[in-house]
């Protein structure tokens, strides 16, 4: 069965490089990437788990022109906070996206 996500909610506030991770159902991709971009396109990349490294694929027909190896989702995001991911999309637009990261904040329930 597959599940529609709408992505809409999470870019309400239109800023460029917001991003959504969220589990994937394929094995060798356990995650998907969304990203906003300048353009207010949201573009979609799959995170690929091989050999315990995580590394960015297009979904679509996206083409990577960078792509690295982390070893934690946790070291993925944060070098993509500070070196853009760069791409060109199905038209051969170039793009360069950097992910807005921001401080989580912990709710709790009273």
């Amino acid at each position: 069965m597959t599940e529609i996500v709408s992505l809409d909610p999470y870019f309400d506030d239109e800023d460029p490089g917001n991003f959504i991770v969220r589990p994937s159902a394929h094995i060798n991709h356990p995650y998907s990437l969304s990203i906003l971009s300048n353009d207010n396109n949201i573009y979609h990349f799959q995170i690929c788990q091989i050999s315990n490294k995580y590394t960015l694929e297009p979904f679509e027909t996206a083409d990577l022109l960078t792509r690295e190896r982390f070893s934690s989702l946790s070291l993925f995001l944060e070098y993509y906070s500070t070196n853009p991911i760069k791409f060109n999309d199905n038209n051969d637009k170039k793009h360069s996206i950097i992910l807005q990261l921001y401080s989580i904040i912990e709710i709790t329930r009273l």
